[in-house]
């Protein structure tokens, strides 16, 4: 079993499975993008692995491998009904261990939740809104009743075009997470798969011009399987 936090796109990752019953089969290609969302006709799959191995029907389940042979995620999904097009999706191994131990705990798997949507801002846009240049995710939506909600964390209280882009503004901005600087968009992600409903979540964030911490109890929703 391998670590899927410290994985770089476009390294090189082998899949293995039984597509359409040829069992198996070993297909290459690399890993092309992380934490990404795709709606599929049941549930919508979130802070996934996107790779162009090629997978079939009859690869979920199977492994993602890194060029150590490291199990690095699970393969879960295709995009399109027909067969590969290059666009597999796989669950982050972390991920999968989290759900391993909680249903070998509790008999039941769940996810945690925080409900917020939020936007990585760094440099000359973070500088523009008057935001820390080191970077960090600027809050745009906190959902009512959520563990962000109960936490008190803010969301925009105006709008500003920038480009062609709006953005909400004036909410908080959170520059790390767990102590651990935000260097993108996954890094909650990543801290998210290491956690469980109702664990603590500290997030340092930028408001009013200071930066504080708050603390958050994680909700938790059925999990995404």
């Amino acid at each position: 079993m391998g670590d899927s936090d410290n994985l770089v796109v476009g390294q090189k990752v082998l899949a293995i499975g039984n597509p359409f019953g040829f069992g198996g089969t070993l297909t290459t290609g690399i890993l092309s993008s992380m934490d990404r969302s795709i709606q599929t006709e049941e549930q919508r799959l979130e802070g996934m692995l996107q790779t162009d191995a090629a997978i079939n029907p009859g690869n979920s389940g199977g492994p993602l491998l890194d060029s150590h042979g490291n199990v690095i995620a699970i393969n879960t999904a295709i995009y399109g009904q027909q067969g590969n097009i290059g666009l597999g999706f796989a669950m982050p191994v972390n991920r999968a261990k989290a759900m391993l131990d909680e249903f070998t705990k509790n008999g039941h798997i769940s996810r945690p939740t925080l409900g917020i949507r939020a936007l990585p801002v760094s440099g000359d846009l973070a500088e523009l809104l008057s935001l820390p240049t080191s970077g960090g995710l600027l809050i745009q939506q906190v959902e009512r009743g959520s563990a962000a909600e109960e936490a008190g964390l803010r969301g925009p209280t105006k709008n500003a075009i920038v480009g062609n882009y709006r953005i909400g503004i004036g909410g908080d901005f959170i520059t790390a997470i767990e102590g651990e600087p935000v260097e993108g968009n996954d890094t909650l992600q990543k801290v998210m798969n290491r956690k469980r409903g109702g664990d603590p979540l500290v997030l340092t964030v930028f408001r009013n011009g200071k930066k504080e911490q708050l603390k958050v109890k994680l909700g938790s929703a059925p999990a995404q399987l």
